[in-house]
């Protein structure tokens, strides 16, 4: 039996390639990660930065 999703994530393997993942998918894995990669730079003493607008610029 899988382990069931949370709300809103997106099981990567269901897609062929990369592309065919959709954009607000792609665009909400990104935003997840940047929030894990800016709050482990916070913790260790780094300056706060606004990571949404950084991810909005790609």
């Amino acid at each position: 039996m899988s382990t069931p999703r949370a709300p809103g994530r997106v099981e990567l393997r269901s897609y062929a390639s990369r592309v065919d993942i959709p954009f607000e998918a792609a665009n909400g894995i990104l935003l997840e990660y940047g929030q894990m990669i800016h709050d482990r730079f916070l913790s260790m003493g780094g300056f706060p930065f606004d990571h949404k607008m950084h991810i909005a610029s790609f």
